[in-house]
């Protein structure tokens, strides 16, 4: 059994503070483990009754990205994050590109914005069907779907309230529309362009490091850009 001391950045009626805990566990167990373990007996690292930690999880096997919080700063995926990849202090706290209902609790109903325009998962395996498209690595080597997590707006420089730029997400979203041919590619990609979605993204690629699923989000930004410029070129001829 390894010991832990953990700090929690907590939300009740819109104020936070910390609170700290001490847990062991065994290292194969995950974050969502260590929660349920102060779930059981919500006592602080001073010894003083506290309250369960209210989070969200659903699947437990890096499927539903409803556990997604930040470890240290960094978005994970609680349920797949083992005890032995952890440091011996550490922080966890909601992510904050989202409104908070609870501790790690947050409100991503605001993915859902993009749906009426962009429906349907995304399997980045489909971009072998174009050209130019050199996975960086082996497809089979993980599953490739968007889970939904929220991690690549966490991270994204260019996301925020003040912002209409639907990041890595939104753009998923729209290659799924155009590679299932729901969605004509031009008008997907007019309206993108028209709307400035192309050039809000600076290049950063942060959401490529970020998502759990390594998804070839780079790959998928190229795509489209080249097929946007592409597309503007063809509308003058």
């Amino acid at each position: 059994m390894e010991k832990f001391h953990l700090k929690i950045k907590r939300f009740d009626k819109g104020e936070s503070f910390w609170d700290s805990f001490e847990v062991s566990m065994d290292e194969n167990l995950t974050l969502i483990d260590l929660l349920e373990t102060i779930r059981r007996s919500p006592v602080d690292q001073k010894g003083k009754l506290s309250s369960p930690v209210v989070f969200d999880s659903g699947c437990e096997k890096g499927v539903c990205g409803r556990c997604s919080v930040l470890l240290d700063g960094k978005p994970v995926l609680m349920c797949q994050t083992q005890a032995k990849q952890l440091p011996k202090s550490f922080t966890l706290a909601p992510l904050d590109t989202f409104s908070v209902l609870r501790d790690l609790l947050v409100d991503k109903t605001q993915l859902l914005d993009v749906e009426p325009l962009f429906s349907g998962g995304i399997k980045l395996t489909d971009l072998r069907y174009y050209p130019d498209y050199h996975p960086a690595v082996d497809q089979n080597d993980f599953d490739p779907g968007c889970i939904d997590c929220g991690a690549c707006l966490q991270v994204c420089p260019q996301y925020g309230e003040e912002s209409s730029f639907g990041g890595a997400y939104l753009a998923l979203k729209a290659f799924e529309g155009i590679k299932s041919e729901n969605l004509a590619p031009d008008n997907v990609l007019g309206q993108l362009k028209s709307n400035g979605f192309i050039d809000a993204c600076d290049g950063a690629l942060a959401c490529v490091e970020s998502c759990p699923k390594k998804i070839h989000l780079d790959e998928m930004w190229g795509f489209l850009k080249r097929e946007t410029t592409t597309s503007i070129l063809k509308s003058f001829f």
